[in-house]
């Protein structure tokens, strides 16, 4: 009887667990355009110690630094004190999305990795 009772326990804390991670990592596919955002999808939100990693993907080659800067405001609060990055194509890597603007919120500010990217302002 006792086995029955720790299963089904072990069952019910299994499948909320499993339902928790799928919550948290559902995130809306994009801001609403109507406040001015590039277009863009958010292709990842998964939990960090501190907050939120959030990867937000653009496939304009031409997303400036404003824009990118842009992204991430939008996205900040969500992040907590986590991260907040911006991928687009880069032609290094033949137009493979690649990370070009990163916010760690480690009073550094955003990062940007020009190499490979054009660069247009």
């Amino acid at each position: 009887m006792l086995n029955i009772i720790v299963g089904a326990l072990l069952l019910l804390l299994a499948s909320g667990s499993a339902a928790n991670d799928q919550v948290e990592q559902e995130a809306p596919s994009s801001v609403s355009h109507s406040i001015g955002l590039p277009s863009h999808n958010v292709a990842s939100n998964t939990p960090l110690m501190h907050g939120r990693r959030i990867e937000i993907h653009s496939a304009d080659p031409h997303l400036t630094k404003a824009e990118c800067n842009a992204l991430i405001n939008a996205y900040r609060a969500g992040a907590g004190r986590g991260q907040v990055s911006v991928r687009k194509p880069n032609k290094m890597f033949n137009n493979d999305l690649s990370p070009w603007c990163v916010e760690n919120f480690d009073g550094k500010g955003v990062f940007f990795q020009d190499a490979g990217f054009e660069f247009t302002e």
